[in-house]
């Protein structure tokens, strides 16, 4: 009963808030509240409730018409990144278990022509697979990532988004990735397109490997260039096994040319940022 009560009372918030009729600031501080539940030594069972009460809250105001303008402050835990034709919204956080794995959680909100906002609520858990660079993914089977980067992306009549996220939760390793995202016309969402030349053959996406000790950059310099760490192994006997992988301080990059994204090696980071 008490569970159902809980239920209730913020499923009432999370409507009045959307609706305007309650402080917006309040709304905020309860989902902070929530949200500093996951970050403490709590039971599974405990943080998956609170996680329940976080989505419900999510849920609303995902479907809000001031979602796209609006942004919460002093929610650490909470990834929120926008794409800069204001028309991809991405709200990413992670639940760490007991046994040290991560949980994703992630809304990928997409202003449709209609006006209505399309909402794609995802789960991931992390997997000691790796994430695969010769396959598209979908709502199903998708991996789960903390997103922290998007950029629209225009070639011609194409488009899509390349977000850049996280991916991790175990005690040895750590994967950043740039992905790719496309809405269909039948309203799926999917990930992956073969874009990526590495100079051999056509990757779908960009994951980086390595450890966790380690602290490995991916970002983007501009529209059309997306640069990273070169990862090595720690020493030669390691090679092959990107537990034991790490920057060496140079940087690669994949720049983009016409519809394809290359490979190159070595960039002088100077010049890509200039």
């Amino acid at each position: 009963m008490n569970r159902l009560v809980l239920f209730l009372i913020i499923l009432f918030y999370g409507h009045t808030v959307i609706e305007g009729q309650t402080d917006p600031q309040d709304f905020s501080a309860r989902l902070k509240s929530l949200f500093s539940r996951l970050a403490v030594r709590e039971p599974d069972n405990v943080k998956l409730k609170v996680n329940d009460s976080i989505r419900i809250l999510i849920d609303d105001y995902s479907l809000s018409d001031t979602v796209f303008i609006h942004r919460f402050e002093n929610i650490r835990n909470l990834g929120q990144v926008i794409s800069g034709d204001s028309v991809l919204k991405v709200l990413s956080w992670n639940i760490i278990m007991s046994d040290g794995i991560s949980r994703y959680c992630t809304y990928f909100i997409h202003r449709a022509d209609s006006g209505r906002n399309r909402v794609y609520s995802l789960s991931g858990t992390f997997s000691e697979a790796s994430i695969r660079t010769d396959t598209i993914y979908s709502e199903k089977d998708w991996y789960g990532a903390l997103i922290y980067d998007i950029k629209h992306i225009r070639q011609d009549n194409d488009e899509y988004w390349l977000a850049l996220g996280i991916n991790y939760g175990n005690s040895s390793i750590t994967r950043k990735v740039a992905e790719v995202i496309n809405f269909m016309p039948d309203n799926r969402i999917i990930f992956g397109r073969k874009l990526f030349s590495d100079g051999e053959k056509l990757l779908y996406r960009i994951v980086l490997e390595y450890s966790v000790e380690a602290v490995a950059s991916l970002r983007f310099v501009s529209d059309s260039s997306l640069v990273f760490d070169h990862l090595v192994p720690f020493s030669p006997q390691l090679s092959g096994d990107r537990r034991f992988y790490g920057p060496d301080y140079s940087y690669d990059a994949y720049i983009r040319e016409n519809s394809l994204w290359k490979f190159a090696r070595d960039v002088d980071v100077r010049n890509e940022e200039r």
